[in-house]
């Protein structure tokens, strides 16, 4: 980044950029124990190393702008967004799949606590 880019964004922002990245970072790596311990059923695709993506293109929006992720879309950062939360029944079923579910919304209502883990 040139002495302009940082001129331009000020130094509050790029901390902003920064601690975004580094709680991108940090949910992907506490997802990673999770599933390694066995807590997170099914499969994971980990975005460790392409933080910078998601919070550079995030910062760029403005409030009339639309994005939409592929299906391998990793985590975004803004201050609101809709999401689906559901299930493939053929993979994961009834309880452990509410489980499932339940501690992910609750990771996504509270995503700093996984700083704290």
């Amino acid at each position: 980044m040139t002495s302009s880019h940082r001129a331009a964004l000020g130094e509050n922002q790029m901390f902003k950029l920064y601690a975004d990245m580094l709680l991108i970072r940090r949910m992907e790596e506490r997802l990673g124990r999770l599933f390694s311990d066995g807590k997170v059923p099914g499969f994971i695709h980990l975005g460790i190393g392409q933080e910078a993506v998601p919070v550079g293109v995030m910062s760029a929006l403005t409030a009339e702008d639309t994005i939409a992720s592929t299906h391998r879309g990793q985590p975004s950062i803004r201050q609101e967004f809709s999401l689906a939360l559901s299930c493939d029944h053929r993979v994961l079923d009834g309880v452990s799949a509410t489980r499932f579910l339940n501690a992910l919304a609750e990771i996504l209502a509270q995503p700093l606590t996984l700083l704290r883990s």
